[in-house]
């Protein structure tokens, strides 16, 4: 059992490297194997977060961050909690 926690110490969304989830993913472990060959996916999602707000999530859902775009750093704590 893996639970991470991302809390956001700036706007962070698709365009400054936000962290992308495929929901329901942590049920396919057919996902998790092929997760290092999938660059994009259809049911991916990217949440937008304002300063404050955690993003918390099974830490086996496929996800990984994306490119920061911006100009500006894009810094956040990330917390792993694991069983």
């Amino acid at each position: 059992m893996v639970v991470t926690a991302i809390v956001a110490l700036c706007p962070i969304d698709a365009g400054n490297g936000g962290t992308r989830l495929v929901p329901g993913s942590h049920r396919r472990p057919d996902l998790q194997r092929r997760a290092e060959a999938l660059e994009l996916h259809p049911d991916e999602i990217v949440p937008t977060l304002t300063v404050g707000d955690a993003l918390v999530f099974d830490g086996h859902l496929l996800h990984s961050g994306t490119q920061n775009h911006s100009d500006a750093d894009r810094p956040a704590l990330q917390i792993v909690w694991r069983r």
